[in-house]
């Protein structure tokens, strides 16, 4: 996965996946950070400028099939099947 910033057009470090596994993605409104899920790992959120995950989003039952970011990028809600997952960024 590539990222490039929209207003300065820099490119962030690539984040590679195995490419056998189903791969679910969200960008940040604020564009710092991609939430991650995939097939067997719990969710997590990678810095777009380092490519490094910054924390992994434990606590999950089943897998998450769907995530996202409220828009000033301070929490986000997974999903997994009809349970719902909020996570504070700002704590």
């Amino acid at each position: 996965v590539n990222y490039t910033e929209p207003v300065s057009g820099k490119a962030s470090p690539t984040i590679t996946f195995d490419k056998h596994d189903d791969h679910r993605f969200d960008l940040s409104p604020d564009g710092k950070t991609l939430l991650v899920m995939t097939v067997g790992s719990s969710p997590r959120l990678v810095d777009t400028a380092t490519g490094k995950t910054k924390v992994t989003l434990a606590g999950h039952k089943r897998l998450a099939t769907a995530g996202a970011f409220s828009p000033d990028s301070k929490l986000i809600v997974t999903v997994t099947g009809t349970e719902l997952s909020g996570f504070d960024l700002a704590k």
